[in-house]
């Protein structure tokens, strides 16, 4: 079969719906006995929580909540000056390692 597609290209080819601002909330946690069963790590283990909304206009188009094992995760944030142009694109980025 094919590939699966991204919830926002579902919304934005079959309904003409293009996601224009969202926001990640991202905190440390510790791993419930569900989540360490789902992701092999101890209970209590560091995790990192990402709670998202996105949104079409003022309408809710994703809510999700992801965790993601501390130790193969860093968070990446660039940082700019107001006004600065970026020396490359600078874009904030969850990198596996």
């Amino acid at each position: 079969g094919e590939p699966p597609t991204s919830l926002y290209n579902v919304l934005s080819e079959q309904f003409g719906l293009v996601m224009e601002w969202g926001e990640d909330m991202i905190e440390a946690t510790a791993a419930s006995p569900s989540t360490a069963r789902l992701l092999n790590v101890d209970v209590g283990t560091p995790l990192l929580k990402i709670q998202r909304h996105a949104f079409v206009a003022r309408a809710m188009v994703d809510y999700s909540v992801s965790y993601y094992r501390a130790d193969r995760y860093k968070l990446w944030v660039p940082l700019q000056r107001p006004g600065a142009r970026p020396a490359r694109n600078q874009t904030l980025g969850y990198r596996n390692h």
